[in-house]
């Protein structure tokens, strides 16, 4: 009888103990699924809550891939080269990403006006074609277009457009009478920029009231806008002499406009939650203090044709693909050399230091 109890208490117990959840060892590995991105391109994300490690996130390859990490904990992972990495975290507990980074076209819009028309149409395929990175480059152009219009256009599909693309073969196309949601489906873009018509660009009441919403409405319209990263083209204060009627918004001052459009790009973004911004305006006016002087702009306000609008590329090929454009193997052979070491400096001094002028008067 006593034998039969025995037996029936340790067969409860049995079950009960093999019905308890079991605790993951805490030093156990994680192995999530590898990820695969293109050279040049950029993915955001945040761990798991069960992917939390136990130490500081660090690559395996910095050649292949690299890596940021934002205070919140967001991950930001670049393909560098074709090949395979990880990015790993944790002693006792450890977690590693593989990743595998292989050639695909990378594909950049521009949702602006004149001004990105001199910063994308010209030198930017070719910057990244030197580097072995394909590209394909659009830009939906309105002369003197204001984030205002851009959203009027968004809202009532408006065919407004000229739609400039630059395709994988480095041709440009042009596409009139083409709305702006026919633009975001055109493409898997990778990077969709937007920008503030150059004069209002220092006005953070103008960025405020359309902004956000546009912001909206790309993320809402754009098939692909979970594998996008949203930037803000930072545009150039006008020259000292212009004439351009708006300048009077601004004192007819140079400094004082810079310093108006930078602060308020810098706002924007981290009020929209926008981690790239493209430092043009800063490029210019480093330009400005080497020997090239106020030449940077052809009429006032637009740039330079050349080294103006070789700065433009070299600035945005830079903080795209976070690869340094003074060793780039590409130059148009309209500039001599003094104009393109100028141009690419004050572009990578841009790139290092976004709202501060650097000097280069030794240029």
């Amino acid at each position: 009888m006593k034998k039969r109890i025995y037996i029936r208490l340790f067969t409860t117990l049995a079950i009960f103990v093999a019905n308890i959840p079991v605790a993951p060892a805490q030093n156990s590995d994680i192995q999530p699924a590898e990820i695969v991105i293109g050279i040049g391109e950029r993915v955001s994300f945040s761990p798991t809550p069960d992917e939390k490690p136990s130490g500081k996130w660090h690559t395996e390859n910095d050649n292949v891939a690299i890596l940021s990490v934002k205070d919140n904990g967001t991950l930001t992972i670049i393909g560098m080269a074709e090949g395979v990495s990880s990015i790993t975290s944790g002693k006792k507990r450890s977690i590693s990403y593989p990743v595998r980074v292989v050639p695909k076209t990378i594909r950049i819009l521009a949702i602006g006006n004149s001004f990105s028309e001199d910063a994308v149409q010209n030198y930017l395929y070719e910057l990244a074609r030197a580097e072995g990175i394909e590209i394909v480059v659009g830009n939906l152009f309105i002369g003197g277009c204001s984030l205002e219009t851009h959203l009027a256009n968004a809202r009532s599909d408006a065919p407004a457009y000229s739609y400039r693309k630059i395709g994988p073969d480095g041709k440009l196309t042009t596409r009139p009478n083409t709305s702006l949601d026919e633009a975001l489906n055109d493409e898997s873009w990778n990077y969709i920029s937007l920008q503030q018509v150059s004069y209002l660009a220092g006005k953070f009441s103008s960025w405020e009231k359309s902004l956000p919403q546009l912001i909206r409405h790309v993320r809402e319209k754009s098939p692909h806008t979970g594998n996008t990263t949203l930037m803000i083209h930072q545009t150039w204060a006008y020259a000292e002499n212009s004439t351009h009627k708006r300048f009077a918004d601004y004192g007819k001052d140079q400094m004082k406009m810079y310093k108006d459009v930078v602060d308020c790009v810098s706002r924007v973004a981290r009020l929209n939650g926008i981690d790239l911004v493209i430092p043009c305006g800063t490029a210019i006016q480093n330009g400005r203090t080497s020997s090239l002087g106020d030449t940077f702009c052809r009429d006032g306000f637009h740039l330079q044709r050349t080294y103006g609008r070789y700065t433009a590329a070299c600035t945005w090929f830079e903080k795209i693909f976070n690869r340094d454009v003074v060793e780039n193997p590409y130059f148009p052979d309209t500039i001599s050399e003094k104009e393109k070491r100028i141009a690419r400096y004050a572009a990578h001094y841009a790139v290092k230091a976004p709202e501060v002028i650097t000097d280069m008067k030794t240029f």
